[in-house]
């Protein structure tokens, strides 16, 4: 499925497999669904981490958590990405990405579930950004590698992928005002959280 023999090639040294692309509009179709999915699924988790902005409120009503999150966010991506340039080689695609969804999908259940663990504003600042700075390398990692991975496969790839992503911000935000929606009260911010997060 890939575009050409070189970089099928690349991808014979880094351990993936090469076959031929026979044109099949199905295939290509297939294979850019799942791009569309991919980038939704990872960059998911980032929107989810900006949206309950209520819940940052309630959980820390003396200061601004959420310039903390994006601050915290963007110096582990900008990091993460600096670093897989100078020092990441060849990726191997199976393990950053499977690897990244697994880290994000643990720490976007472990983070929820703290708030019923922990009873200090303290305590929940460092689950908080703690869980930011290792999504935030996950979803940087996850990143770059399907990024790296769609250049290889014909036009259209990278496009799906940025769809994905695009689609991501849209539902995260439709899903967060649904979630407040369906707990019509000043005082379920908690539980209109949990369901969001669920």
């Amino acid at each position: 499925m890939l575009a050409d023999p070189e970089r099928a090639e690349f991808l014979k040294k880094v351990g993936g497999h090469y076959e031929p692309l026979d044109d099949n509009v199905d295939e290509k179709h297939q294979a850019f669904r799942l791009f569309t999915v991919i980038g939704f699924a990872y960059l998911f988790s980032c929107f989810a981490l900006l949206q309950p902005v209520d819940y940052w409120h309630h959980l820390f009503p003396t200061f601004n958590a959420e310039f903390e999150i994006a601050w915290v966010y963007n110096l582990a991506s900008v990091s993460t990405l600096l670093l897989l340039l100078w020092f990441g080689a060849a990726p191997s695609y199976n393990w950053r990405i499977v690897g990244g969804f697994s880290v994000i999908l643990l720490f976007m259940v472990a983070l929820p579930a703290s708030h019923y663990v922990f009873t200090t504003s303290m305590q929940h600042l460092v689950m908080v950004l703690g869980s930011t700075a290792i999504i935030s390398v996950s979803v940087s990692t996850v990143d770059s590698t399907v990024l790296s991975l769609a250049s290889l496969f014909p036009v259209g790839a990278m496009e799906a992928t940025q769809v994905g992503m695009g689609w991501a911000l849209f539902v995260s935000a439709l899903y967060r005002v649904a979630t407040k929606a369906f707990f019509y009260s000043t005082d379920s911010v908690v539980p209109a959280t949990m369901l969001y997060f669920a």
